[in-house]
């Protein structure tokens, strides 16, 4: 009975060490944004910055056909370029590091770069202003009252000794 139980423990432990996925989570930095967290390989670049809130753009929905996420790796180890990559981006462009963010998974730390064409929104950055003086006008104002302290010869509340 004993020999039994041990080796279904094993086969247990077996079929667990068969099916555990081990995900390495690697930290992927997007510049010039600043924006910056840990993914598992399993995660396409344009999956990354969706869930790190950068905006880049996906007309096609993530397939590798509008182009329009455009990428450059900096630093890093990335998976091997796709046939529609290799088709849209010029050799020159390639040795660069431009790859598109939808069809590119990290294979270890890396650092991109983002260009303004493939981001949704502009970034803005505010050098200057205009300081306008403004004096606060609340709806609401506080007066000083006092009352007498309460007593057992007037039983009137707060308000109504107020008044």
């Amino acid at each position: 009975m004993e020999l039994y139980w041990m080796a279904f423990i094993l086969y247990a432990h077996w079929i667990f060490m068969e099916t555990k996925q081990t995900t390495d989570l690697y930290h992927i930095d997007f510049e010039p944004i600043g924006r910056r967290g840990e993914f598992s390989s399993e995660k396409s670049l344009l999956e990354c910055a969706h869930q790190l809130g950068l905006g880049i753009k996906s007309i096609c929905g993530g397939i590798g056909k509008c182009h329009a996420c455009k990428i450059k790796i900096l630093e890093g180890t990335v998976s091997e370029p796709t046939s529609n990559e290799l088709d849209f981006f010029s050799p020159q462009e390639q040795n660069q590091g431009w790859r598109l963010a939808c069809q590119t998974y990290p294979y270890s730390h890396c650092r991109l770069h983002v260009p303004p064409e493939s981001i949704t929104t502009p970034q803005r950055t505010q050098i200057e202003g205009i300081e306008i003086p403004l004096i606060p006008e609340p709806l609401v104002h506080s007066y000083p009252v006092s009352l007498s302290p309460p007593s057992f010869s007037d039983l009137r509340g707060d308000v109504d000794r107020l008044f």
